[in-house]
């Protein structure tokens, strides 16, 4: 708050439905989009009107390094994690002469609840009678460890979300980890080398 007006908003509320796409039915892909996306578009709009009348403010998005690049089994997420980016993109135009100010925040891996939450969701996936069983009991090992050797605490990503708030010309995106910084600028490779990279990224995963 400031002058008793909303000055900042963290959209920052979201899960992780993990699943091939011919195992996800469009009601578990609508829900992802309601809680990754949709409410955050709803809540934006609620307080941009008073944004405007004191012409300053801070719309931060907490985006994914899911939104840069597309992996396999993380489709619904993937796409709204997209969505969020592009989003975003065209709000900031939007906004581009005004002091309202909108950046994403691209942490990678946190120490936070979210592995837990993609076991709790996976559940909605009828795994014994998928095609792609033994990925998803790869993917339940991976996501029951703790963390990997480049997993950050959280209060790795407030500082960028303090920024974020506090900078005269914050910047429209905020990296976290190494794995965000390096799949960001690997994009730069022709599409054939990006892929066979992502190969190599997802046999860490399994």
């Amino acid at each position: 708050l400031k002058n008793n007006y909303i000055y900042g908003i963290f959209c920052n509320a979201g899960y992780g439905q993990w699943g091939a796409v011919e195992d996800l039915t469009i009601n578990l892909i609508k829900k992802q989009f309601d809680a990754n996306i949709f409410g955050h578009i709803e809540l934006i709009n609620l307080f941009i009107p008073y944004m405007r009348k004191m012409n300053e403010g801070r719309i931060i998005f907490n985006s994914s390094v899911l939104g840069l690049v597309s992996l396999p089994y993380c489709s619904a997420y993937n796409a709204t994690k997209f969505a969020m980016e592009a989003f975003a993109s065209s709000l900031r135009q939007e906004l581009i002469n005004t002091n309202i100010k909108v950046s994403l925040i691209e942490p990678g891996p946190i120490v936070s609840n979210f592995n837990i939450n993609v076991l709790k969701y996976l559940k909605n996936i009828n795994i014994k009678k998928s095609f792609h069983k033994n990925k998803y009991n790869n993917f339940i090992k991976y996501f029951q460890r703790e963390k990997n050797k480049f997993t950050l605490p959280s209060i790795y990503v407030a500082k960028k979300v303090f920024k974020a708030l506090t900078s005269n010309n914050p910047k429209s995106q905020y990296y976290v980890t190494l794995p965000t910084y390096i799949l960001s600028y690997s994009r730069i490779l022709p599409n054939p080398i990006f892929e066979e990279f992502l190969k190599l990224i997802n046999r860490q995963r399994n």
